[in-house]
């Protein structure tokens, strides 16, 4: 076991009574910072893609059958 804490823990601190908002770790902080840098993610560039992955993952679970 390593000692890293588990990955739902790494981009958060846990907030202090005083504190309204959830702290969010540096490391997340400049990874995000790095996503949306990338060009695909500039204002003005081509998302369609978005909406149509939204309408898959509806469809997908729209005709998602529970097998018993």
């Amino acid at each position: 076991m390593t000692d890293r804490p588990p990955e739902t823990y790494a981009y958060t601190r846990a907030p202090k009574p005083d504190e309204r908002d959830v702290p969010l770790a540096s490391a997340y902080l400049s990874a995000l910072v790095k996503v949306e840098s990338r060009p695909q993610n500039q204002s003005g560039e081509d998302k369609t893609w978005v909406e149509r992955a939204i309408g898959d993952w509806d469809r997908h679970y729209r005709l998602a059958v529970r097998v018993r």
